[in-house]
């Protein structure tokens, strides 16, 4: 391996470990309570650019090289922790949506209920419901 190809390769080997801490730090907005709503999707947003921004400089690297470099083994082991932490991202995301979807059925469901017994004050509707007599 020519100093070129060391170079790149430890180019690449650092590339690969900012993605590792952009991953992780998409994990931690996920594990933490959310204080800021707001501001955690901010920073989530600028995790997900970064992290496009990163997968770029690797694509215009891996062309620069002509060949893919044959990658070492801690490079491997960095690309596994990556894959890992992105399976855990995505675990996460699908619990949110799931928890999301059911506490919005039950807030569908309860405004129902109210419209069906309570009217709500709504001009021009009359609430109707049937009881089943035994």
């Amino acid at each position: 391996m020519d100093k070129l190809d060391l170079i790149m390769a430890n180019r690449r080997q650092t590339l690969y470990d900012q993605l590792l801490q952009c991953a992780k730090a998409q994990l931690h907005l996920f594990t933490e309570e959310p204080v800021n709503e707001a501001a955690e999707l901010e920073t989530f947003v600028q995790l997900s650019q970064q992290w496009e921004q990163i997968c770029a400089e690797i694509e215009d690297l891996d062309k620069k090289t002509g060949t893919m470099l044959p990658p070492s083994s801690s490079l491997v082991e960095l690309m596994e922790k990556i894959a890992e932490t992105l399976q855990q991202i995505e675990q996460r995301l699908h619990a949110s949506m799931n928890e999301t979807g059911s506490e919005l059925k039950a807030v569908n469901n309860q405004r129902l209920v109210m419209n069906a017994y309570y009217g709500m004050n709504q001009k021009g509707q009359s609430s109707l419901y049937f009881d089943e007599k035994k």
